[in-house]
């Protein structure tokens, strides 16, 4: 687990957005676990394969409409004693606004800055 703090660039801040995976067998409802600009982990009922490209609507309640933004799944684990599955997304293609309104968001939520 040290190798994965090791190649985080900016802080995660632990929020509970509600999402919703897009995969190309169908659409997962979940919610965040933590967050960054980069990146977001998850947690949901169903697994997602390592690699895999999804869709990633975000449910930020500071705003008006969810952020939808391209990610791949960096890693998916099965949580101890229950049918939930932690998974690690990547943003592929985030633009500057949608990184400026999670920034902003989890700032106002939690008081982490996220971005310089």
């Amino acid at each position: 687990m040290s190798y994965e703090r090791e190649k985080r660039q900016r802080p995660r801040a632990k929020v509970r957005w509600s999402v919703i995976v897009q995969t190309d067998q169908g659409k997962i409802k979940g919610e965040t676990l933590n967050i960054t600009v980069d990146g977001a982990l998850i947690l949901c009922q169903e697994p997602l394969e390592p690699e895999e490209k999804v869709d990633v609507t975000i449910h930020v309640p500071s705003l008006v409409r969810p952020l939808s933004i391209p990610a791949r799944v960096i890693h998916c684990s099965a949580c101890d004693k229950s049918s939930f599955y932690e998974i690690g997304l990547r943003f592929t293609d985030i633009s500057d606004k949608s990184s400026w309104l999670i920034s902003t968001a989890v700032q106002r939520e939690s008081g982490i800055m996220l971005m310089p």
